[in-house]
Parts: C-alpha cells; sequence; structure tokens
C-alpha cells in the first residue's frame, strides 16, 4: 500500500511511517503528476493555496483515478473554526476525516490505519503521570461494569440460541442489535479492542442482514462465545497498561548555555545542549513542559525544532526565552499557537511563576466539561479519562434532561453520542447552535459509527469535531484539549488589543 503525504515534514513523515509494520509513506509536492495511484492521500491545507477547496473540487471532477482514492485533511485551526467548511469536505468533497493541524501524530496514525485497514505496530507507552492515573482509574471502573458488559453478551448468546431453531423477533432483534453497539464502545474503551471488533461484527449482522443463513446464525454463536471468553479474563488491558505507563513532570531545557540547568523554584530540570539530544529526551518520557533558550543556538533550527515536536506532541507547553531578536523570534513563531515567548532580561522566579501558569493552562484547570451519553460505562470511562487532568465533568444519562443540565453545570465543552434514546446528540446539537447563550460552546461527538454518511450528519448540526468509539484515553484528551485550546486562543484575540496588548472594554469595562 502506498500513501501520498501533501504538506508535511519529512521527519514527520518518517516518525509516522514507523506506526505500522510495511507502509510506504511518500511526500509529494503536487498531485498533477504522479508515478502512481496511491491507496489514500493525506493533505495538509496550506500546501494547496489559497483556495484549497475549489482545488480539491476541480481534482475530483477531473476523469482521474485519484477521484476515488480516500482523503484525510488537515486543517489549520482557523480554517477548521469556519462555518461549514468541514462539512463541504465531507458532503461535497468526499473527503473521509478531517483532523485539525497541529495534529497529534498517534492520532493521525490511527485515522490512516482506520482508512486502510491495516494493523500499527504497538507504541512504547510515554506518557505523563496523569496517564497513569487515568487507566488506573479505567481499570477501578471496569469492575464496576464488568457485570453489565457480561449481561450484553449473555443477551447476545440467547439470541444465538433463539436463532439455532427459529426466527427472533423483530423488537428483541433491535435491542440485541443496540446492546452490541454499545459493548462496542465499552469493551474497546477499557482495552478489549478483539471484544469490540467481534461486538461490531455482532451488531452487523443483526442489521443488515434481514434473515440470517445457517452459516451467519452459527457465526453469532461464536461471537458470543468468543467476546465472554475475551471479557471474563481477570483483569482489563487498561489495568497493564496503568502498571508499564511511564511519569515525566520535569522540565526538559533546551539550550547549549550550562547555567540554563540551574534551578528553577518547584520544578526539575533535565538539559538538552542540542536540538537531536530534546528530541530524544522528549520522545523517551514526556516532559511536563519544555523551556527553549533562543539565545542559544541557530533560531530558525530552535523554531523548526519546535515545530516538529508541536505536531508530534501538540500537548506539550513550551514556553521561549528571546532576547534582543525578541520581535523576529516572536514572528517566527505566530504560527504555533502552543508556545509562550518570554523575553530577557527574567529572573529564575519569573520563569517558574510563567511555567506555573503554562502548566495550569494547558492542564485546562477550571475547564468544565458536560458528557451526555446513554451507556453509563462510557460516561464512567470518561470522567475517569479526564479528571486526572484536571477537568470538572458532569455526565447526563437521559437526554431528554440536557437543558436543565447545561444551565446547571455551565460547561466549556459539550460531548455527545449520535445514538440515545428519545432525543439523539444530532438534536441536542442542533439546538445548541440556536441559542445565543450556548452557541460557541465547543462540542465533540463520540460515536461508534464511522461511516461518510454519519460524519455528514454531524457536521451538518454544527458539531466541531468527531471521536469513534471506542475511545482511546490519549485521543480523547488530545481532541479536548486541542478544541479548548483553540477556544481560548480565539477568545484571549478577541479579548485584547492586537497592536497595544491591553484588554478591550469588554473585558476592561
Amino acid at each position: 500500500m502506498k500513501v501520498l503525504a501533501l504538506g508535511f515534514p519529512a521527519e514527520l513523515l518518517e516518525r509516522l511511517g514507523r506506526y505500522f509494520y510495511d507502509l510506504d509513506i511518500e511526500s509529494v509536492d503536487t498531485l498533477e503528476v504522479l508515478q502512481c495511484i496511491p491507496s489514500l492521500l493525506v493533505i495538509e491545507q496550506v500546501a494547496l493555496g489559497d483556495d484549497p477547496l475549489g482545488y480539491l473540487d476541480e481534482l475530483r471532477k477531473r476523469e482521474t483515478p485519484l477521484r476515488a482514492v480516500p482523503i484525510i485533511y488537515c486543517l489549520s485551526p482557523d480554517a477548521y473554526d469556519q462555518a461549514g467548511l468541514a462539512t463541504g469536505l465531507v458532503r461535497r468533497l468526499g473527503v473521509k476525516r478531517v483532523l485539525a493541524t497541529p495534529v497529534d501524530l498517534p492520532e493521525l496514525a490511527r485515522s490512516v490505519a482506520a482508512e486502510l485497514g491495516i494493523r500499527m505496530r504497538p507504541q512504547p507507552p510515554r506518557a505523563p503521570a496523569a496517564r497513569r492515573q487515568t487507566l488506573s482509574a479505567l481499570a477501578g471502573l471496569w469492575l464496576k461494569f464488568r457485570a453489565s458488559n457480561l449481561a450484553r453478551v449473555h443477551s447476545l448468546e440467547m439470541a444465538a440460541e433463539v436463532l439455532q431453531h427459529g426466527e427472533l423477533e423483530a423488537n428483541a432483534r433491535r435491542q440485541v442489535e443496540r446492546e452490541m453497539h454499545k459493548l462496542v464502545g465499552s469493551a474497546g474503551t477499557f482495552g478489549f479492542q478483539e471484544a469490540s471488533l467481534l461486538a461490531r461484527e455482532a451488531e452487523s449482522l443483526l442489521a443488515h442482514a434481514s434473515v440470517l443463513n445457517g452459516e451467519q446464525r452459527l457465526r453469532l454463536l461464536e461471537l458470543a462465545q468468543r467476546i465472554r471468553f475475551q471479557l471474563e479474563g481477570a483483569a482489563p488491558p487498561c489495568a497493564e497498561a496503568a502498571s508499564k505507563a511511564q511519569t515525566g513532570k520535569s522540565i526538559l531545557v533546551v539550550s547549549d548555555d550550562p547555567e540554563m540547568a540551574g534551578s528553577l523554584p518547584g520544578f526539575t530540570l533535565t538539559r538538552a545542549a542540542s536540538n537531536e539530544e530534546a528530541r530524544t529526551l522528549v520522545r523517551d518520557q514526556l516532559p511536563g513542559a519544555l523551556l527553549l533558550d533562543a539565545c542559544s543556538g541557530d533560531l530558525a533550527t530552535r523554531v523548526q525544532l519546535l515545530k516538529e515536536l508541536s505536531w508530534e506532541f501538540p500537548q506539550l507547553p513550551m514556553l521561549v526565552l528571546t532576547g534582543e531578536q525578541g520581535l523576529h523570534a516572536r514572528l517566527a513563531l505566530t504560527e504555533m499557537g502552543s508556545v509562550e515567548v518570554l523575553c530577557r532580561p527574567v529572573t529564575a522566579q519569573q520563569i517558574s511563576e510563567e511555567l506555573r501558569i503554562l502548566l495550569e493552562r494547558r492542564g485546562q484547570l477550571g475547564v468544565r466539561v458536560l458528557a451526555v451519553d446513554d451507556d453509563p460505562s462510557i460516561l464512567e470511562a470518561v470522567k475517569g479519562t479526564l479528571e486526572p487532568m484536571g477537568l470538572a465533568v458532569e455526565t447526563l444519562s437521559d437526554p431528554t434532561l440536557f437543558w436543565e443540565a447545561l444551565e446547571l453545570s455551565s460547561p466549556d465543552l459539550i460531548l455527545l453520542d449520535v445514538d440515545m434514546p428519545y432525543l439523539s446528540g444530532l438534536d441536542l446539537c442542533r439546538v445548541l447552535r440556536t441559542d445565543p447563550r450556548w452557541s460557541d460552546r465547543p462540542v465533540l461527538f463520540l460515536t461508534a459509527y464511522f461511516d461518510t454518511n454519519t460524519m455528514q450528519r454531524i457536521y451538518q448540526a454544527g458539531a466541531d469535531d468527531y471521536i469513534q468509539k471506542p475511545v482511546v484515553d490519549s485521543e480523547l484528551v488530545t481532541r479536548i484539549s486541542n478544541r479548548l485550546a483553540r477556544t481560548q486562543h480565539y477568545r484571549r484575540l478577541a479579548d485584547t488589543d492586537l497592536l497595544t496588548g491591553v484588554a478591550t472594554r469588554r473585558v476592561a469595562g
């Protein structure tokens, strides 16, 4: 299989290739003349010029084999927030997935794997202490929801037994299909990936075959037995992952000045004298934050380092110290919204205070999330994933009480499930977008459906993004944090005069 990537750094693509066993990823400068037809296109928006939609539209209209090639499209933060743009990409141009830049590399790898239907290489865990807390919380929650998930398996077993001797009544069949839909998300979230895939197959058989033949009926029985075998293990996979998760809360200082390895009040420091050493240290054990001395070394190569790391680790807080070239450095860094700049002269105490503020902001302390899903195990998993990251999570299993929960919790971000009884998440999102008080709140969908029609409906309803079930904890945290960071960025722009840096009357008055 061959993947063509347009607009990405070569080093990033080289690292993307390490996620796969045998995948040819090639960087191209244009789609006009190609030597081969790829299995997938991955496009970064800026590579298509001033009219990316027009370019893709023209490409799709031509008599070319590229008309049918699936596309993963990566939008810049500004473009990502344009009304209707994501919907247009999906509906008009048939784009399979829309990601926001800077793209989280594991998320991009998962998207490529999903579109091509291939396996990824196991990756060594490189997680901060909060991830260990998250995985431990999920392992504990499994004990609470193990019985309810096994009850779902039992419903499939009973249905399969009935089908060995006759037909299943329509309502009973729909109920089992719904239980399998929930099991897809719940089992995968707790780390039972194979059980999740088997449940998805069972759901598909019940949903799409109006009359099951003998082979399909036997397959349902086999699926039920295999799922039970997977779920009756002593401990969920997330418990093992928690025991392996690394911690890494030191501050990585990138500078060729030995004095920069001195002490900062409240932090443990590790120094990297070169960009290459910094790359290695960040990838081996993710630090709490990166402090880069732009006064040492070549500014252009320092900026390139930050650009690469912001692509791969969008949640890594970065603080840059600049000197006389402060304005030049600021201009070079403007394209990376994840970077804060501090001008010298500055004391160690001031650096520590700026790092503390930066860490709190990136940790999203005080941020409130409202999660709505009719599956309690998903709600508890979301809560267990996000609360160790410093977010306050309110959960709701009855969508008819959504407006009351919204008023009480006043969330900064809302997570919705697509398929719920009485009111779907799509209904709730549409209503939300009509109210001026809540219309600017980021809305992310959690869904076990991944077909183009569902994606179109999600974006048409006014959603900002979607995450596929089973929920991967790192992807959930990344998507939420990225969306909150963009929202906070635009609010700061609206509240600050760009020329003077002074708060606007709306804030100051």
